[in-house]
């Protein structure tokens, strides 16, 4: 054995490899925070490893959105379908948040039974005769906005909406002002 320093070669010096897939930094800043708890001993490194494997684990199978997510999301999507259908904000916003209560609480088959009942009867003491008309052209524009919205259908059945008065109306007259447009030649 020698006591003269062995010599490095350039190969040898430390030099950063390039980041793997794995190593790369996230473009979230998770791991950035993550390093920051542990340098704070917040967390340990193994707790850090954790939580990291965690964000970008499958979800179990079968797993879904808890239902108050869930319902914000439909909602979200549904005011931003009626606004490009025409609908007005503060109107689509109304909806909007009538879906958010109903899919988060949604009624059981008996009270939409019962609301069904009482719309058609509604409807019928105040559009009489009309009112299969009127009828067909909320189920015109419900077509319509299925076309945009396909989920719709679905929601519309899971939250007791689909027979909503205030629901009904509002698309029978817009499929009453499409109606007339088209008559004019202007839609």
């Amino acid at each position: 054995m020698s006591d003269a320093p062995e010599s490095v070669s350039s190969s040898s010096l430390m030099a950063p490899e390039p980041a793997t897939a794995a190593q790369a930094p996230r473009q979230d800043g998770a791991d950035t925070m993550a390093a920051a708890l542990v340098d704070r001993g917040v967390w340990t490194q193994e707790q850090a490893a954790t939580a990291l494997a965690g964000i970008d684990a499958e979800p179990e199978e079968g797993g879904t959105l808890a239902p108050a997510f869930s319902a914000q999301r439909d909602s979200l999507e549904l005011r931003g379908t009626l606004v490009s259908h025409g609908i007005d904000e503060s109107t689509a916003g109304f909806f909007g948040e009538m879906f958010r209560k109903a899919l988060a609480n949604p009624p059981d088959e008996a009270t939409k039974s019962a609301a069904l009942a009482a719309t058609v009867d509604y409807f019928r003491a105040e559009w009489g005769e009309n009112t299969d008309t009127m009828n067909a052209l909320a189920k015109s524009e419900l077509a319509l906005l299925t076309q945009s919205y396909p989920k719709l259908p679905e929601l519309l059945e899971v939250s007791g909406l689909g027979n909503h008065p205030l629901i009904v109306r509002r698309l029978a007259q817009q499929g009453l002002d499409r109606a007339a447009k088209r008559k004019l030649g202007i839609g």
